[in-house]
């Protein structure tokens, strides 16, 4: 009979501390969706749109390659070298 009260004994403060994690996970859960409502709020992109693809650098682009073997290639057209 003791060895049943025992058992249940661990049982329930099992559930105890089951419960005070739940508790923890369930304020943290909180915190995360108040930060993403601030993020929300705070973008400029209205909803259901998705931000569109940034104008590219002139300056980044290029048309050349340098090969393996040292050899340069251009393309048939015109080759863009931004000297800086």
């Amino acid at each position: 009979m003791d060895s049943i009260l025992l058992a249940q004994q661990k049982q329930d403060e099992y559930i105890k501390q089951l419960a005070s994690k739940v508790d923890v996970l369930s304020s943290y859960n909180k915190i995360l969706e108040a930060q993403i409502s601030q993020q929300v709020a705070s973008s400029s992109t209205p909803l259901g749109k998705l931000p569109c693809k940034p104008k590219p650098n002139s300056l980044e682009q290029c048309n050349y390659v340098i090969l393996r073997e040292g050899l340069e290639r251009s393309e048939s057209r015109e080759v863009n070298k931004v000297v800086m």
